[in-house]
């Protein structure tokens, strides 16, 4: 996601970023996409993070919820993001 700026989905032409990119993801972004069984890369890419942003951000989900590896994020993300 973009901070001050936006992320559009055109029509027959992917996303289009409007505004200023920063670094400020929303703190589900990264949890709801891992729970729709996407890749780091590909939520890299969604986001418009790089690969090692991701994997920060799942390093942190696993430090604050305690489980040791990302298979074990990967249900209750997936609950998460069935409930958004």
């Amino acid at each position: 996601m973009v901070g001050s700026g936006s992320l559009v989905r055109e029509p027959g032409s992917g996303w289009t970023v409007t505004g200023a990119l920063d670094a400020g993801v929303p703190a589900d972004a990264v949890p709801r996409l891992l729970g729709a069984r996407l890749g780091n890369q590909e939520i890299a890419e969604h986001l418009l993070l790089s690969l090692r942003t991701v994997e920060k951000h799942l390093a942190g989900l696993r430090n604050r919820t305690g489980q040791s590896d990302l298979t074990a994020l990967i249900a209750p993300a997936r609950r998460y993001a069935a409930d958004r």
